[in-house]
């Protein structure tokens, strides 16, 4: 289960001192980058995308700085796909197991990682796996207004 957040465009991000993955103490602070689209215009000849960018550094220690660049989803993805296009001539059974490495890997990080969902006009929602480390960024950045499913900053 993961709990989201409502923070405020223009407020610091206070991180509890440890890692995000484990609680230990942190080394380094891992670049999450979001861009959300809000809106497409088509023309006749040419078309335009509008999105927001959003950029976070969040705390990891060593080794789950690592699991996080190899678990991001969208390297998965790739990885996933580069798999399927090298054993795709190849018949021996056991080698499709290794298709399912990205897909248990996407799973772990939704389990244990740091999420944007959305990034809004007014506000970035973004969700943490539900515990302590949760509750403790909810209080660092004052969380306690519930807006629909978010625990949103005043």
């Amino acid at each position: 289960m993961r709990i989201h957040f409502g923070i405020k465009h223009g407020r610091d991000i206070i991180w509890p001192e440890r890692c995000l993955w484990c609680g230990g103490p942190f080394e380094k602070r891992q670049k999450y980058k979001k861009k959300s689209l809000y809106d497409f215009e088509y023309r006749i000849i040419w078309f335009n995308i509008l999105s927001r960018v959003q950029t976070i550094y969040y705390p990891l220690c060593r080794k789950h700085n690592i699991m996080a660049h190899l678990l991001r989803p969208s390297r998965l993805l790739w990885v996933s796909i580069i798999l399927f296009i090298i054993l795709l001539d190849i018949h021996v059974p056991w080698l499709y197991l290794v298709l399912l490495l990205p897909i248990a890997g996407y799973f772990y990080y939704q389990k244990h990682g740091l999420i944007i969902h959305t990034v809004g006009e007014n506000y970035l929602e973004l969700s943490l796996p539900d515990g302590k480390y949760a509750e403790e960024f909810g209080i660092l950045n004052s969380c306690d207004t519930i807006k629909g499913h978010l625990l949103a900053q005043d």
